[in-house]
């Protein structure tokens, strides 16, 4: 039987840090989306979202596209978990919805 993890104090710069660089890592996501597409509704429009998600499909960053998807982005993920089977799902993997 694991020991239980003993909450530590948190670093509010080293925090900071991490937060800044998952924030950047959607950011990026986004901008590539949006140069790299053919569909002017993409980079026009903003008619999109990328985002991070935990193994369970708890959302960890979002980049901001249309704010209605923003909401529902966790369920999908956690939707194509269910159906695809986490066993299945293998880094590097991208889901299109």
């Amino acid at each position: 039987m694991r020991k239980p993890r003993v909450a530590r104090k948190v670093d509010p710069v080293i925090a900071e840090i991490v937060r800044n660089g998952v924030i950047a890592v959607t950011e990026e996501m986004k901008t590539n989306l949006m140069r790299t597409a053919y569909n002017i509704i993409i980079y026009e429009a903003l008619d999109f979202t990328t985002g991070l998600f935990t193994p369970r499909g708890e959302t960890i960053s979002i980049g901001i596209g249309l704010p209605m998807f923003i909401r529902g982005m966790a369920e999908t993920v956690k939707a194509k978990i269910k159906h695809f089977g986490p066993g299945n799902i293998r880094p590097g993997d991208i889901y299109v919805t």
